[in-house]
């Protein structure tokens, strides 16, 4: 049972040393496409991270936690602005790989569950409120560019769909029964990371 441990100590700490990891800010826009003909259009800014287990090409883990800040939505040709609504909330957590080439430029790919937290004006009541839960499955790829070993700035495209959805009225304990979202978001993001 000692050698076992012991292996499983060497490991660890070995894989410490080959790791590479990145911690920095993106902003993305982000357009909701529904299968009924609307959507919306918001800014993302997260915090991100990532922790690569290896140098040249390696699995990891990946993610973020940020505001949303809606900017538009439609229904066919009606478009309303949301422009100085209520900011939401939106995080990341998934799997991740990236390969290196030659330590300038990497690529990488990252999949797993992504979630936004909003709050809208009802239009039925000036004092209510109306709150949009989203859980989505994420896919994600991009480059990014490393500078000295110190600075990465990176480039790519999240998209994804919603697995679960719900919307509640506050104040109050109302929700909406059998509310849900069928439709995919695409997000191109752009950020600047440290290396570590």
């Amino acid at each position: 049972m000692k050698k076992v441990l012991l292996a499983i100590a060497v490991l660890s700490i070995s894989a410490s040393l080959n790791a590479v990891s990145f911690i920095g800010v993106s902003v993305a826009p982000d357009w909701y496409f529904d299968s009924e003909g609307s959507g919306s259009t918001d800014i993302l800014f997260t915090a991100d991270g990532a922790n690569y287990f290896g140098l040249d090409h390696s699995f990891g883990i990946e993610y973020g936690i940020g505001v949303v800040f809606p900017i538009n939505m439609w229904e066919g040709e009606r478009t309303e602005s949301l422009v100085g609504s209520p900011y939401g909330f939106v995080f990341r957590t998934g799997l991740g790989y990236r390969y290196d080439t030659a330590g300038l430029i990497g690529i990488f790919l990252g999949a797993g569950v992504h979630g936004t937290l909003q709050m809208f004006n009802d239009e039925l009541s000036a004092d209510q409120d109306l709150r949009v839960f989203s859980l989505d499955i994420y896919c994600r790829a991009g480059i990014d560019f490393n500078i000295m070993d110190i600075l990465s700035i990176n480039a790519g495209l999240l998209a994804g769909g919603p697995v679960y959805t719900s919307a509640t009225v506050l104040p109050g304990c109302g929700s909406f029964d059998g509310y849900s979202r069928k439709g995919f978001f695409i997000a191109p993001f752009a950020g600047i990371s440290l290396m570590y």
